[in-house]
Formats: C-alpha cells, structure tokens, sequence
C-alpha cells in the first residue's frame, strides 16, 4: 500500500518524521533521525542493517512491543536466523526490504500476521523507511509496526 495510505498515529508520525529530517534528498542518514521526536515510536521500532547489499539484514534494535508481537526477541540475528525460527517470515521480509533497497522508496503494509507457534492472529500495520548516504544505497531500514487484536483498533 502507499505510505501516504497509513492509518495509525504511530506509522504516519514515523514516516513524517522520514520525510522532515530527509529534506530534499530520497532518504536521511541513520545518524539524523531525531531520537527526541521518535522517543514514543521506539518500542514499535525495528532497525536494520542492511547487509551485501539486501543479500540479508541484521536487527540492530527491536522495540519490546514488537519482540511481545513476535512472542521472542531477534535483536543481533539476521532474518536469515527469523526464516529459520519463524519459516516464510524471514524470506517475506527480505524479499520486501529488497524492494526499499532497490527502490530507495519507503514501503508500508496492514494486515492480518499469524504468530506461530500459537496461530494467534494480530492486524498490523508498519512503515519501512530507507536510511543511508545521499549518493549510495540505503545501509539501514527503520521500520515501525504496530500491531492490534482488530483492524478497527489501529
């Protein structure tokens, strides 16, 4: 969906603050993001270091709300260790945050994610906003996602 498209306070707060701090470049360094405006988007926040080039991610950060989402913690592991902890997970994110690299466009989702083992179901919605140099590729991707019990919830 367009990041335009967002509904929850929390993902468009993010991207408005993606797009402030980039002024007219296509994505801010990692290093500008204001931590004082994010300070309430932080425990939503996932932040990634882009690894050969998209090739995988390491998760640098992960805020507590998503480690309760994911039911564990992946902070230090690549989504490589996710698909292996999580199957068809990992590979959709990475297949979804090649698209930012490629792009160097923020991408945004909403809707229903099923937690194994449990099979318990959340709606979310999340944002994933490229960082990086103003003449390379991204090497970071912030991504805030928020997850409720009901689609109207968010």
């Amino acid at each position: 969906m367009a990041v335009d498209d967002t509904r929850n306070p929390l993902t468009r707060k993010a991207y408005e603050i993606w797009n402030r701090t980039r002024g007219e470049r296509p994505y801010p360094r990692r290093e500008e993001l204001p931590l004082r405006d994010l300070r309430d988007l932080l425990r939503y926040a996932v932040l990634f270091r882009v690894l050969d080039g998209g090739e995988d991610f390491e998760v640098r950060i992960m805020g507590d709300a998503i480690v309760v989402g994911l039911g564990r913690s992946f902070q230090g592991k690549t989504l490589h260790d996710v698909e292996a902890a999580i199957p068809g997970y990992g590979s959709a994110l990475c297949k979804a945050y090649r698209y930012v690299i490629e792009t160097r466009e923020p991408i945004a989702f909403r809707g229903w994610y099923d937690r194994d083992p449990t099979k318990r179901a959340y709606f979310q919605e999340s944002v994933v906003l490229p960082l990086g140099p103003e003449n390379g590729p991204p090497d970071h991707l912030f991504a805030v996602i928020v997850y409720a019990q009901t689609a109207e919830a968010l």
